[in-house]
This record gives C-alpha cells, sequence and structure tokens, in this order.
C-alpha cells in the first residue's frame, strides 16, 4: 500500500488519504486565520483497524507544521490522537492545549 495525501481545494474543506484511487478517510476543516479547526474524521468502513486515521491524522498534522498553521480539534479522534503524540503537542494553539488539557499537568 503506498497511500496518497490530497489536500482538496480550500472551498472543499477536506483532507483525504486515497490508496490506489480508493478513499482510506477523510478529515473536515475549517479555516480561521492560520488556524486549523478540525471538526470530523472519518475512515472507510469496509477497512476498520487499519490504521488509516492515524496516518491521515500524521499527515495532516505534518501540512499543517509546513504551512505554519496551528490546529484546534473538535474532533474527538483528533484530540485523542494529539493526546497520545506528545511530539505533535506543539501544533495546538495555546488555548487547545489549556482546554483539552494537551501537553500540560491536569488541574484535576
Amino acid at each position: 500500500m503506498n497511500p496518497s495525501f490530497e489536500n482538496r481545494s480550500p472551498t472543499s474543506r477536506r483532507h483525504q488519504l486515497f490508496d490506489e484511487g480508493r478513499l482510506l478517510g477523510f478529515v473536515d476543516y475549517h479555516l480561521f486565520g492560520n488556524i486549523v479547526i478540525l471538526t470530523h474524521t472519518e475512515t472507510n468502513p469496509e477497512l476498520p483497524g487499519k490504521g488509516h486515521g492515524s496516518a491521515l491524522a500524521e499527515r495532516i498534522t505534518m501540512h499543517c507544521r509546513l504551512n505554519g498553521q496551528r490546529i484546534m480539534p473538535v474532533c474527538s479522534f483528533f484530540a485523542h490522537f494529539l493526546r497520545t503524540h506528545p511530539e505533535h503537542h506543539d501544533m495546538l494553539t495555546p488555548e487547545g492545549r489549556r482546554i483539552l488539557e494537551i501537553g500540560q499537568a491536569s488541574a484535576g
């Protein structure tokens, strides 16, 4: 498998992951200046447990990093991905780190 990452036109507001033309998953987003608000992640239900969601999240995070953007996940999958990948905590907005308690000690 050699998946390809596709960033649709800015008007579609969707990043997609394909393998030989087959859609593996997508993430919907909104742009607010240099902040990418990630609203929904979905993978192909015919291909469960293959790691496509994590592969997509990794590629989107790197895409945002290369474009000087910050991430604010509203999507629970993406928030969990960021919680479990400390190497990407710096990609969150300061407000996002505080709200989601990512990359800091819990106040609890």
